[in-house]
């Protein structure tokens, strides 16, 4: 069931559409992230939903109502900042519980509600400290203590975690999905962090200069990207042109290599296309499946990545990566040796070369 709407979003700064035309459907107790780089429209998109900015065109509707009118201080939103926004003057539980003090919960109440939140943030005892006594990552647990106690309608993050160092990161956001599980609050999550996206979400909207490109759960936005855009931007991707021969079989030509991929396109015959190819999709070909798509490069450079090894490799005069798992004993093509690459067809994504860019 639909608990928040947005119809025809659009916010505008001059002449620029910070945010255009933003149209989303998401259900209660979904977890949905804003993904797309800096200036894509992913915050002012947030503040519109907060309150704290106006839409110059679209409805918002929350759980029915429509709030567009409605101040930000009576929507009963929660929001977490990236700068945590935690009153210095005051303790963690004076800052957990100012909100409730707003709200007039008698004393009593608001003290066992403060105790319940530091608990489940794992801040038990840290009630008389003040933040320039906690570490970043122990204030980002009190900015989300603080957003969670006046069991907020909806809970809105805003890049929450990029101050924070990689492995502080990780483990937040694990609690962040936890807590928004058991209180299941519908939340939306803004990140320019595709790990962070992937990994937490249920739906991700993909943004790029104010417009959605795509919106999918994370298995689709991973490996069925809708434009060149969210391809290129969502993890790492061989990105390689190509052009259609017989539409009807789904076959494409990489400069004198043919590929057959099994299922018709929707481009026509001659048409400039871009295969979109995972590097952990791709093998060093073992010679055992006579049918699938086959691809011969030559061999440029090999990185050592921990887990994985990245062979870089030149075919038809692009770039082409391979992904392989690392393990002892590991054969590695040597640079200049001429290899041939499989890959199941279903791996492969047929985009249109000339799509329009945002």
């Amino acid at each position: 069931m639909t608990y928040l709407k947005l119809s025809g979003i659009t916010r505008r700064y001059g002449k620029v559409n910070a945010v255009a035309g933003c149209s989303l459907a998401i259900d209660e107790g979904e977890l949905v992230s804003f993904l797309g780089p800096s200036g894509c429209g992913k915050t002012t998109t947030l503040r519109i939903i907060a309150g704290f900015e106006r839409a110059d065109q679209g409805e918002v509707h929350l759980a029915g109502e429509r709030i567009d009118d409605v101040p930000a201080n009576r929507r009963n939103i929660g929001m977490v900042f990236q700068s945590y926004a935690l009153f210095p003057n005051m303790t963690v539980a004076e800052n957990v519980g100012f909100g409730l003090r707003v709200a007039r919960m008698p004393p009593a109440q608001r003290s066992a509600r403060i105790g319940e939140m530091l608990e489940l943030v794992q801040l038990g005892g840290y009630e008389r400290r003040y933040p320039t006594q906690l570490s970043g990552g122990q204030q980002q647990r009190v900015a989300l203590a603080r957003a969670l106690a006046l069991r907020p309608r909806l809970l809105l993050l805003d890049e929450p975690l990029s101050a924070l160092d990689a492995q502080i990161r990780v483990a937040l956001r694990q609690e962040i999905r936890a807590l928004q599980r058991r209180f299941g609050i519908t939340t939306i999550y803004v990140t320019h962090d595709q790990e962070e996206a992937l990994s937490l979400s249920d739906r991700i909207v993909v943004m790029h200069r104010g417009h959605v490109e795509q919106i999918g759960t994370p298995e689709e936005i991973y490996h069925r990207p809708a434009t060149r855009f969210v391809a290129s931007f969502v993890g790492t991707l061989n990105l390689l042109d190509a052009r259609v021969i017989d539409p009807s079989q789904g076959v494409v030509q990489l400069g004198d290599q043919p590929l057959a991929l099994g299922a018709p396109l929707a481009h026509p015959a001659g048409a400039a296309v871009v295969l979109a190819l995972r590097p952990e999709a791709l093998a060093f070909d073992d010679g055992l499946a006579p049918d699938v798509p086959r691809l011969t490069g030559r061999v440029v450079t090999t990185e050592f990545l921990g887990t994985l090894l990245r062979v870089t490799l030149r075919i038809a005069g692009q770039a082409c990566c391979v992904d392989v798992l690392n393990r002892p004993g590991l054969a590695v093509p040597a640079p200049d040796s001429l290899v041939t690459l499989s890959f199941a067809a279903t791996a492969a994504t047929v985009l249109a070369a000339d799509a329009p860019a945002h």
